[in-house]
């Protein structure tokens, strides 16, 4: 009985300190929007406003609040506007995907999903995996 309450205790401590770290909350009425860091509330109160940065390629519905994340995400997504050419050559290894990337960090994010989706939960084998299933 008593680890019962003691659990109920700790829950609600980490509860009430999940809480206190969200000390941002949009003013607006009616919304109930917090968050931890300052930048966070100021790019959610330009939603308030309407003043979010479409990207201007009709193919592409991604929305900015600072209009240097559009020059960021033209070169890094649509490989436009890039002032140096770097040669693609980092190349996805799973079977299946030939995927070329220009950076060693994007071919790293790719292959975790590339796992995921090809092996059907690579990410699910775990300690708890091998003990039941070897």
């Amino acid at each position: 009985m008593f680890s019962f309450w003691l659990l109920i205790m700790k829950m609600l401590l980490l509860m009430y300190l999940i809480l206190l770290q969200r000390v941002y909350s949009c003013q607006v009425n009616d919304c109930h929007a917090s968050y931890r860091r300052k930048d966070h509330l100021t790019r959610h109160l330009l939603q308030h406003q309407g003043t979010l940065f479409k990207y201007p390629i009709e193919k592409c519905n991604s929305e900015f609040s600072f209009q240097g994340n559009i020059k960021r995400h033209l070169k890094e997504i649509h490989d436009e506007d890039s002032s140096i050419t770097i040669p693609k050559h980092y190349v996805c290894q799973e079977t299946g995907c030939a995927k070329v990337f220009k950076y060693a960090s994007k071919l790293r994010k790719h292959e975790v999903s590339c796992q995921v989706r090809l092996c059907g939960g690579i990410l699910f084998r775990t300690r708890m995996y091998e003990i039941f299933y070897k």
